[in-house]
């Protein structure tokens, strides 16, 4: 008799173990996923802090460069020899220092939002719905700076950012699973 009620006594603690081992791995599930959404909105919510104060020094020397060209059916762009002028500029000339700085910490921040999408650091699913369409716009306009960079570096520093802009820019791509 003793030996079967610690055969029940056994077989329950097993199965109550697998039911907690089952219940920690749900919960920590759903706390990662939580996680990488309030991380991707906490991103979203301090866009404008990161973007704006760039943009505006931009526009202060190029004004109405993310302005849209209804001739040409897309966004004005830095063009090339705009770009060569901005990125060999002296300090001494303020006025394109201030924009190449603020093209440079445009692009870096791009590119952290970008990794943070590809590595899934970040939901997918929130980054793609809520940066795709102004990472997009904003890689098309300073596309000829980021080829005069990589000329004068001899390396590509955004990669990450071109990788995905060139993904969602592709026809046929393949929405993400959406982590939730």
């Amino acid at each position: 008799m003793i030996d079967v009620g610690l055969r029940v006594f056994l077989a329950v603690g097993a199965i109550g173990t697998l039911a907690g081992a089952w219940l920690v791995y749900f919960t920590l599930k759903a706390n990662h996923d939580w996680a990488r959404r309030k991380y991707a909105i906490d991103m979203l919510s301090h866009w404008n802090e990161h973007v704006y104060p760039h943009f505006r020094a931009i526009e202060n020397v190029y004004p109405h460069v993310r302005q849209f060209d209804h001739g040409e059916k897309k966004f004005k762009e830095l063009t090339y020899d705009t770009a060569k002028e901005v990125w060999k500029c002296d300090p001494d000339d303020a006025a394109h220092w201030k924009v190449k700085s603020a093209t440079l910490e445009l692009l870096n921040y791009f590119e952290f939002i970008t990794t943070a999408y590809s590595q899934n650091v970040a939901d997918p699913a929130i980054i793609e719905h809520s940066f795709r369409n102004a990472l997009v716009q904003w890689h098309d306009i300073l596309t000829n700076f980021i080829k005069v960079a990589q000329e004068g570096l001899g390396f590509q520093p955004w990669q990450p950012f071109l990788d995905v802009v060139a993904t969602w820019k592709s026809p046929g791509t393949q929405k993400r699973k959406k982590t939730a």
